[in-house]
């Protein structure tokens, strides 16, 4: 049981060691943004997917060992949570559990900030480029409009004659 809860806790440490990174990198991914940095965004959004897959993997691994853990412990696998297995451990592991599953939350928490924050960013910046573009296309659009009289007019300001004066 003692080498299960060290591994586990390894485990731990390792996957908030992840997503700490996983929140710089989220930092310098907003300023690329904000700079306009196609090369550094490109960059960070390819290391973000490189730790999202060893979170991945490392999530795998925890999930292994809280199932042989929970098997220890004879309870239902599904049934051991982090909270659940700090209630039923030891002292020494019961205290490094509890601190490792505080910073984890709280950095994992910071990791989803930050990382609703750029979705704003990104939404802000595409509304933007769509109110750009949509002004642009307003001023080059060159439909042709044809008032009660005949007269054609364009957005342009020329005009010109649907139905000539002859009978």
């Amino acid at each position: 049981m003692d080498r299960l809860l060290t591994s586990f806790i390894e485990i731990l440490r390792q996957t908030e060691s992840m997503y700490d990174r996983l929140s710089a990198v989220i930092e310098i991914e907003k300023e690329a943004a904000l700079d306009s940095d196609i090369n550094r965004l490109t960059s960070t959004g390819a290391e973000k997917q490189s730790l999202m897959s060893q979170i991945a993997g490392l999530d795998r691994q925890r999930t292994q060992l809280l199932q042989l853990l929970a098997k220890a412990l004879a309870l239902p696998p599904n049934a051991l949570t982090l909270a659940g297995l700090t209630e039923r451990i030891d002292p020494p592991y019961k205290a490094q559990l509890s601190e490792i599953r505080r910073r984890l939350n709280k950095t994992v928490d910071q990791v989803r900030h930050s990382n609703e924050e750029f979705r704003m960013l990104v939404r802000h910046c595409l509304q933007l480029v769509q109110n750009t573009l949509g002004f642009f296309q307003q001023r080059m659009d060159t439909a042709n409009v044809y008032g009660a009289s005949g007269d054609m007019r364009t957005r342009k300001g020329e005009g010109g004659r649907l139905l000539s004066d002859c009978a």
